[in-house]
């Protein structure tokens, strides 16, 4: 029974908030579902991974987050964004280095109503109200590996057969050593995963500080060679992007050219209208001169006669 109580006292610290000004436990408000609460990554691979499963389990738009108090090691996709009634979203989390990993890296999905004309995903969470306990919720998250989880399994397994072997005085003291160190482990977790934010750094004592300037060392590499794939990508964009002026210019060259012949062609054409109106008037004034000219003659010849 009493392993029990300290299970629900786990899952409800780890699933609400208290306010620490509050009289009392008063619980932040429940807009979203978050799956799993502990993370566990297999130290085999490469890139330790897992995934956070967030569902909505409020009528009204809600928006939500992702943070953590080790915002250097891991990768967050999504790590903020919004839910409508009963949608869900999962979030993959990328531990970049595995010998970078420490059993206090936590994670924290904070979550709260947005209003509909709310579309920045990121500038909603630097209003007031997302400092307030009794309108954010926050769910924390722990860590683990698969070593550390048989581990636990072990020293569980251990008490429970210390407790089982011991009669009467010896029965009860097994009990209160095993409810000893069950309680000593519920209180160390209980207290590391009721962080409060912000979160503090990692001490990177755990790690070898020549692995950590070999990692230091191939992270600037990286960045240098990035940075010159990026230099040249610009480089051959700026190059691009000249052929595309030069080409525009051309167009524009061939289009004034264009516009000239075409008004030069306008004036031949009122030049050679002009010149046709005129050789009409000329044609005209010619033939009547002859017409003129022949009735005058046949006049003259009948007054001879």
């Amino acid at each position: 029974m009493r392993r029990d109580d300290l299970r629900v006292k786990n899952s409800s610290t780890e699933q609400t908030a208290v306010s620490p000004s509050s009289s009392g436990c008063a619980l932040t408000p429940k807009f979203v579902a978050v799956e799993p609460l502990q993370l566990i990554f297999e130290p085999n691979n490469k890139m330790l991974q897992a995934s956070i499963k967030i569902t909505s389990m409020n009528p009204n738009r809600i928006a939500w987050r992702i943070r953590t108090n080790a915002p250097t090691r891991y990768v967050v996709l999504p790590t903020s964004g919004f839910l409508t009634a009963n949608a869900n979203v999962t979030s993959r989390i990328t531990l970049i280095d595995p010998r970078k990993y420490h059993r206090r890296h936590r994670f924290m999905v904070q979550a709260m109503e947005a209003k509909d004309n709310e579309k920045d995903r990121k500038k909603i969470w630097d209003d007031e109200r997302a400092m307030k306990l009794d309108v954010v919720q926050s769910i924390r998250i722990s860590t683990s590996e698969t070593s550390s989880l048989k581990t636990a399994a072990g020293i569980s397994s251990s008490t429970k057969s210390l407790s089982s072997v011991s009669t009467n005085k010896g029965q009860q003291l097994s009990e209160s050593s095993a409810s000893n160190l069950l309680n000593a482990s519920t209180n160390s977790s209980t207290s590391d995963s009721s962080e409060s934010l912000p979160f503090g750094p990692v001490s990177d004592k755990a790690t070898n500080a020549p692995a950590a300037d070999d990692s230091d060392f191939d992270c600037a590499q990286k960045i240098e060679e990035l940075t010159e794939k990026v230099k040249i990508a610009m480089s051959e964009k700026v190059k691009e992007s000249q052929k595309l002026i030069d080409v525009v210019n051309e167009v524009k060259k061939i289009e004034v050219d264009l516009d000239r012949t075409g008004a030069q062609c306008k004036d031949y054409n009122d030049k050679v209208a002009y010149e046709e109106a005129q050789c009409k008037v000329s044609i005209s004034t010619k033939m009547i001169r002859i017409v003129c000219s022949f009735f005058k003659s046949l006049s003259s010849k009948n007054l001879d006669e």
